[in-house]
């Protein structure tokens, strides 16, 4: 399968998923500390809207470390 047809079935199957996640699941907390399902939505959804100019607003609010910048972003995106 070609990456872009395998990334489109893995996207496809994903959205199968949280269709059917209940309400109160989406504030479950996940194996990152700092997230709840819905912060890692956000972290998997986010990348495909996501802007330069914004980013990188948050890369040098977070010192300029990329993890601290994605997080915070999925965190306020969540």
């Amino acid at each position: 399968m070609d990456p872009v047809a395998a990334t489109k079935a893995e996207r496809t199957e994903l959205l199968e998923l949280l269709e059917q996640l209940q309400p109160d699941r989406w504030n479950e907390q996940t194996l990152c500390a700092a997230w709840k399902v819905r912060h890692a939505v956000a972290h998997l959804a986010g990348g495909t809207e996501m802007k330069v100019a914004p980013f990188l607003g948050q890369m040098v609010k977070s010192g300029l470390n990329f993890n601290k910048a994605i997080a915070a972003i999925a965190l306020r995106d969540g």
